[in-house]
């Protein structure tokens, strides 16, 4: 059946419908229809990576947003989701590469800023991720930020630095706190003067 402009708002406006009720089946039923219309569309082809994204289909979102990118090569969303699916996905190195490229053109991006910090961890360069995730602590005042600031400290060996971080964190928060426990207990140069008391039974 040909396609007219009016059935093509239609399809639009369905899909459109599907992303604000979250149903995010129908959006990528849709977005597939859509593509198939309008294959030269970056729009399209980024939100289908959101969409495979919001399903958990990470690594499928990657080829997604490397289509945005080839349609549109300076669309900063796409680069920004591409970048974080690598992360996601276990491709640490190259995944640092994309955000180091996406925060030449958009430097202020505290969240950008915070996945680079997070990566440059990962592959043992905590000396380079100190000033990433000192800005994104700086702007975004996480206790995801905070934890991976303190593990930098932690890695290149300055422990002083990295309990007084994370002496910061709710005490009454558990999952802060186990956070805590782990970051000083792990790594080659973790430490913790565990006492045995915490553990007695009342």
């Amino acid at each position: 059946m040909r396609q007219t402009p009016a059935n093509l708002n239609a399809l639009g406006q369905e899909f459109q419908i599907a992303l604000s009720k979250a149903d995010w089946t129908e959006a990528l039923l849709l977005a597939d229809k859509l593509i198939a219309l309008l294959p030269e569309n970056p729009s399209l082809a980024y939100n289908k990576g959101l969409v495979l994204k919001n399903l958990g289909r990470v690594p499928e979102s990657l080829a997604c947003f490397q289509a945005t990118l080839d349609l549109a090569p300076d669309h900063h969303n796409a680069q920004f989701e591409l970048a974080a699916a690598l992360l996601e996905s276990g491709q640490i190195e190259e995944s640092a590469r994309r955000f180091e490229d996406y925060l030449a053109a958009v430097p202020d991006d505290a969240d950008a800023s915070l996945n680079l910090g997070i990566a440059l961890v990962q592959l043992g360069c905590a000396e380079a991720a100190l000033p990433h995730l000192g800005y994104a602590q700086s702007r975004l005042g996480s206790a995801q930020a905070l934890q991976w600031l303190a593990t930098a400290k932690r890695d290149r060996g300055d422990l002083t630095a990295a309990e007084d971080l994370l002496a910061q964190l709710p005490a009454d928060d558990a999952n802060a706190q186990a956070a805590r426990l782990k970051i000083l207990t792990q790594g080659t140069k973790g430490r913790l003067a565990l006492d045995t008391r915490q553990f007695r039974q009342h």
